[in-house]
This record gives C-alpha cells, structure tokens and sequence, in this order.
C-alpha cells in the first residue's frame, strides 16, 4: 500500500554517515515525528536515488521507486518510505508503521 508523505529539505553534514550495516556518503539527513511519540531519521543521497532509513533497530538502504507531483517513493520490496513536503509514512510489509511523521 503506497503512503503519499513528505520530505523537507535536510542539513548539510560532511563526511561518511555511518548507520548500521550502511555507509553512505550522504549531504542531508531529515529527523521525523511521528504519531504514537515515533521518531526515524533519513538520509538522502545527493542525487535523492537512495534513502537510507534509520529506525533506531535498524537501518535500510531504499532505492526510490517513483517520484511524481505526489510525492516519492522508496522501497526495497519489504520496507516502504513515502515522502512529500515535510510529511512522511513508513510501511513494513505492506502495513504502515509509522504514520504522521512531520520533519523537524
């Protein structure tokens, strides 16, 4: 189930973001809250192909899948990053997980 949410611009970080099992060179991350008291941080690659989402359990390196006017989509098959503005939702196995995340 594809979630329509948001990403506001990040700021600027230098050098190699280390989460998890993933290093990327990364020049914006964005920290979101959510419902339920939630939190999550993206990082986005220059060029916004890949979003390496950090959960605080884990972390996922997703390819974007599609960007339209609603918004861009992200996801590996089994974790999903929807983002538009500064909204964003995360599903995990086709249920959301993380609902009326606002950046900031």
């Amino acid at each position: 189930m594809r979630r329509v949410a948001g990403a506001a611009a990040g700021v600027l970080v230098s050098g190699c973001v280390g989460m998890g099992q993933y290093e990327i060179q990364s020049d914006r991350y964005v920290r979101y809250h959510c419902d339920g008291g939630r939190k999550f941080r993206v990082w986005f690659q220059q060029d916004r192909a890949t979003a390496v989402v950090d959960l605080g359990d884990r972390s996922v390196s997703l390819p974007k899948v599609t960007a339209s006017e609603s918004g861009d989509y992200y996801s590996d098959g089994v974790t999903g990053l929807s983002v538009k503005d500064d909204i964003s939702v995360v599903e995990e196995n086709g249920t959301v997980t993380y609902s009326a995340c606002l950046s900031g």
